[in-house]
């Protein structure tokens, strides 16, 4: 079982950090209308995960973004704005590296994850830290 806790909390506080150092990290983008890059790249392979788990991921995560208290700071998100979530699963003979995006319309909504699309025509705001990844029980 790879079940995200529904108790997850996105840290805003400190520095910016380099999320390369990171295993589970989120990045708040905004869209920048002078940014119109083209980005070509690899994509990531499918995730490993049971897909019944990344779905239950994606909606504790979509819940959770959009309670009072996912972020120990509000993050004040404008409407277009995105919210990539990277989460990393160890499991017995490999690691499994999945991401969430989701786009703020009145409330967070899932959309599909687009990276390049993001670094080519979005600025990140913040990258920060995700804690209580996992529940106890």
């Amino acid at each position: 079982m790879c079940k995200i806790s529904d108790q997850i909390k996105f840290c805003t506080c400190g520095p910016d950090i380099d999320i390369e150092d990171l295993e589970n990290y989120w990045i708040f983008y905004r869209r920048n209308p002078d940014k119109n890059e083209m980005i070509i790249g690899d994509t990531l392979l499918p995730s490993e995960l049971d897909p019944k788990d990344l779905a239950y991921n994606h909606q504790t995560l979509k819940k959770r973004i959009n309670e009072s208290d996912p972020f120990d700071l509000p993050l004040e998100p404008q409407s277009g704005d995105r919210l990539l979530i990277h989460l990393t699963t160890p499991m017995t003979n490999i690691t499994s590296v999945d991401e969430y995006e989701f786009v703020f319309k009145e409330a967070w909504k899932s959309c599909e994850s687009n990276s390049w699309e993001l670094m080519g025509m979005f600025d990140a705001l913040r990258k920060r830290k995700v804690s209580q990844l996992r529940s106890s029980k």
